[in-house]
């Protein structure tokens, strides 16, 4: 592995206090070298432990390399992806995105229930970190909500939820971001993170 993606497990694995003051996405190259450390990571766990619990690490490397194989290195989701994802997900088997631009993250699990969708927020607002005394508290998910197998599973289902989500991760919507207007002009410029509300509410609302 290059020195460079190896810097970027540094800084986003352990976090040190000093961190590169711009981006470091690496055009993707760095989420794709995390993704893989953590592949890895999990083989070298099912090695330890004697194939006592196979199918757990299977299901658990299954939803990783799914995971990455829906994101592309521009953050954008691909309907006909998605709607692979949702035919081929097995019992157990996690969907996790990162839809980017609407700072949000959405996680699908098949049960026996049925499909279980929850939502989150992906990354804090300035504001609640600058008033965080302490560690900042954040709860998961922010909602959830459950869609029966029959619903879920129709081609119909698969192609507007995939649909939805490919649009969500390609458009950016000035209503729910952090913006300013720029003094003499009608240009925005981003000041914080995006408000999760296409994902967060819009989304789940339609769902249930």
């Amino acid at each position: 592995m290059a020195d460079f993606p190896l810097d970027y497990l540094f800084h986003h694995v352990f976090l040190p206090p000093k961190v590169p003051h711009r981006s470091d996405t690496l055009n993707g190259n760095g989420d794709q070298a995390l993704t893989e450390f953590l592949l890895d990571s999990i083989d070298a766990f099912r090695a330890t432990d004697d194939h006592a619990n196979d199918q757990l690490w299977s299901t658990v490397h299954r939803s990783i390399r799914t995971f990455s194989q829906l994101h592309g290195k521009d953050k954008t989701l691909s309907r006909d992806s998605l709607k692979q994802a949702f035919r081929d997900a097995a019992d157990g088997e996690i969907i996790i995105l990162h839809i980017v631009r609407q700072n949000s993250g959405l996680v699908i699990q098949k049960e026996k229930i049925g499909y279980v969708v929850e939502t989150f927020e992906a990354s804090p607002r300035s504001a609640d970190v600058l008033a965080a005394k302490r560690a900042l508290e954040w709860d998961f998910p922010s909602r959830a909500v459950v869609i029966p197998s029959q619903t879920f599973e129709e081609e119909t289902f698969h192609d507007a939820l995939a649909t939805f989500l490919e649009k969500a991760s390609v458009d950016e919507v000035k209503q729910y971001a952090a913006t300013t207007l720029k003094a003499g002009s009608n240009a925005y410029e981003s000041r914080d993170t995006t408000f999760p509300a296409i994902v967060g509410q819009l989304l789940v609302t339609i769902l249930e």
